[in-house]
Formats: structure tokens, C-alpha cells, sequence
């Protein structure tokens, strides 16, 4: 038995005269569910209160991304919860950067590596632009997959390096278009082989 939180219309009427018998009364329905609850999960869809379809969820979201996108960054701008949900999303995953654990049996060679790594990752060196160290990016990174759902990281080979730009998910076509020389599906943006991988 599912329960309405939203009063009927003789809990209104009741309500007009007697704001504590309305409360007394959807009390008293809430408990009497609470007794009689049933797993909402396992009802037929005539039966039960929560909307379902039996689409799965690529389906659902195919064409929706855009409009999901924009909703979700509006609520992040405006809101100071969803702007402290992101934060301690961020911060439960990144922290302060997660680093590369490097090992090496020369410690010469282990210091070598360890050097380059610290110029290409802590000096800006892994950024296409040249001001976000590694741990910046991944903190770019996780926020774009947290609220967008989706995000790019592209490798760029400049001489002598590997650089890494982060592209938001507007980069990628939601609308299922054009024809694809092997690919077996165009699964919002993505190009799919026949066993279903990311193949381009």
C-alpha cells in the first residue's frame, strides 16, 4: 500500500475548520500504510503509484541530454546544496589528487622518472593550456562526470609531449545521425562495434 502525502479533498474541507484533525487524519493513513506496506518494486504497473516504463536507460536519456545537462548546471549555479553536493563529490574522489605510484628496482632511474613525472604533472606540463597541474584536471574531470554525466579527455602530442585537454560533454552529438563505416550502433554520441564497444 503506497500513501499520498498530499491531502484529499475531505482532509481540505476538514482542514478548513480543523487544521489539527486534517493532520490527525493523514497521520493516521500514513501509519495504517506503514503497517500494510507492500514491495512497490514487485507490483504491477495498474497497481502501484510509481510511474515506470520498460525503456532501458539510454533510451531514456536519447535526445535528453542537452535539456539534462542544462537543468543540472542551472541547479549547480543557484543552488548552495547542489553546489556543496558537487564539492564533496569531488572531494571524496580526487581529494587533493590521486598520484601515480612508481616503482623501479635502480634508484637512479626511479629518481629520473620520478623527475619527470613531477615537471610533466606538478608543473603544468600535462595540460594542453599549461596552467592545471594533473590533480586540477582531475578534479575538472570528476566534476564534469558528476554533473554532466559524461566528458572528454584528449590526447594531444606536442614535441616531446603528451598533453591532455578536458572537452565538456557538449562535444559530443546526443542525436543519433549518420552512417558509420563499420559500426554496428550510434548510441547517444557514441559509435558502437558489434559487441558493443566504444569504437571511435
Amino acid at each position: 500500500m503506497s500513501f499520498d502525502f498530499r491531502p484529499n479533498h475531505i482532509d481540505r474541507l476538514i482542514g478548513v475548520f480543523n487544521p489539527l484533525a486534517m493532520r490527525n487524519r493523514m497521520i493516521a493513513r500514513h501509519q495504517i500504510a506503514l503497517m500494510t506496506r507492500q514491495l512497490d518494486g514487485a507490483k504491477s504497473f495498474n497497481s502501484s503509484t510509481i510511474p515506470r516504463n520498460s525503456k532501458s536507460a539510454n533510451s531514456e536519456v536519447r535526445g535528453q541530454l542537452a535539456p539534462l545537462r542544462e537543468n543540472v548546471r542551472d541547479l549547480i549555479r543557484n543552488a548552495p546544496f547542489a553546489q556543496k553536493g558537487l564539492a564533496v563529490i569531488v572531494h571524496g574522489v580526487v581529494g587533493w589528487g590521486i598520484e601515480a605510484s612508481i616503482r623501479h628496482p635502480n634508484p637512479k632511474q626511479l629518481q629520473k622518472i620520478l623527475d619527470l613525472w613531477k615537471e610533466w604533472a606538478l608543473d603544468g606540463g600535462c595540460s594542453l593550456d599549461g596552467k592545471t597541474d594533473f590533480s586540477g584536471l582531475q578534479r575538472q574531470v570528476m566534476q564534469a562526470v558528476a554533473a554532466d554525466g559524461e566528458v572528454i579527455s584528449r590526447d594531444v602530442f606536442l614535441i616531446n609531449s603528451l598533453r591532455l585537454q578536458i572537452l565538456e560533454a557538449d562535444f559530443i552529438c546526443d542525436r543519433d545521425q549518420g552512417i558509420y563505416a563499420g559500426a554496428n550502433s550510434f548510441v547517444n554520441g557514441l559509435v558502437m562495434d558489434e559487441y558493443g564497444r566504444p569504437s571511435h
